[in-house]
């Protein structure tokens, strides 16, 4: 179905007004995340975007209005609960693909997003998508030292198999490139313990815009903690302002669970049976209940937060498909 073009040039203007708006409240230090949400108002027959700002104090906004360049702004409470992120695809094997555990050689493990093709149209050598904080001990390690070279492997133990190194990192994107090693291989699927969909791309900004106003189109997360489960896109161009990543004000929240161990999951929208890659699930939102970790022991799960897909394939020199 065709975007409405008055749709359209909604959407630019409050993309717009969102990021002039991050720049007015981006130091403030109760403003938690500011991001793109549906409305009901209507642009062409279709709902139009308005600005949420999540706030640590609800009774402190002052400074945030009601409205930027004709955007709506509504203000509401971060969740007090949040955090970087059953035991699902979980086998020490050299092979990895999208919804698999991967790990860190020293360090704990999460879920490869899916493998991707680095410089199209050139070398075109594999890579593994994943999320970066897997591969770093803190903020502090992340921000100071350089993570590339450290090892990857598949399997719960440290002593797992090692199927590559960390070729490139984005730590506000809270994502890095994989290179294979110790005749490790990338499989270009998701690992959804059914149908094994194929990789077949991203899906565009505009599209997630559209998918935030309640388009009702599934988006599908697979985690090694909380498996397969399926959601909403709830909020777009989303940016947060004071932890460790930023997302580089292009994030995404779905509904779909995500819990420690999901980091680095693959959220994704199902076209003619291929996978399309919607953002890196890598931090939990909104806690809603407990489930077991490969680990053995509880975790929260909420929806899942991280860095558009079609923001890292801008800036990395890379193919989905």
């Amino acid at each position: 179905m065709e975007v409405p073009k008055d749709w359209l040039q909604h959407r630019e203007h409050a993309r717009e007004a969102k990021a002039k708006l991050l720049k007015q409240l981006g130091d403030d230090d109760n403003v938690f995340s500011i991001g793109l949400v549906g409305q009901e108002t209507k642009f062409g027959k279709k709902k139009g975007l308005k600005i949420r700002v999540q706030v640590q104090d609800k009774l402190s906004t002052a400074s945030v209005p009601t409205a930027t360049d004709d955007i709506p702004v509504t203000t509401e409470a971060a969740p007090t609960n949040h955090g970087p992120a059953g035991c699902h695809n979980s086998s020490d094997e050299s092979s990895a693909g999208g919804g698999e555990l991967v790990g860190w050689t020293n360090g704990g493990w999460g879920t490869a997003t899916c493998a991707v093709v680095h410089d199209p149209g050139g070398s075109e050598e594999d890579r593994l998508l994943h999320c970066a904080h897997v591969f770093w001990d803190d903020c502090n390690d992340a921000k100071n030292g350089d993570i590339t070279g450290r090892g990857a492997h598949r399997g719960r133990n440290n002593g797992g198999t090692k199927i590559g190194e960390v070729s490139t990192y984005d730590r506000k994107g809270d994502y890095v490139l994989i290179e294979e090693r110790n005749g490790g291989s990338f499989m270009s699927y998701i690992d959804d313990n059914n149908d094994y969909p194929s990789v077949g791309g991203r899906v565009s900004e505009t599209k997630i815009d559209s998918m935030a106003t309640s388009s009702g189109e599934d988006v599908y997360n697979m985690g090694v903690t909380t498996g397969l489960t399926t959601g909403q896109i709830v909020s777009s161009d989303k940016s947060f302002t004071f932890t460790c990543m930023n997302f580089h004000d292009e994030g995404v929240e779905s509904t779909t669970n995500f819990a420690n161990g999901d980091s680095g999951s693959p959220c994704y929208v199902l076209r003619d049976g291929d996978a399309y890659i919607t953002h890196v699930g890598s931090y939990r939102y909104y806690d809603r209940d407990g489930i077991k970790t490969c680990s053995g022991d509880t975790a929260q799960q909420g929806n899942a937060v991280g860095t558009a897909g079609y923001y890292i394939q801008n800036n990395e020199n890379i193919s989905f498909d």
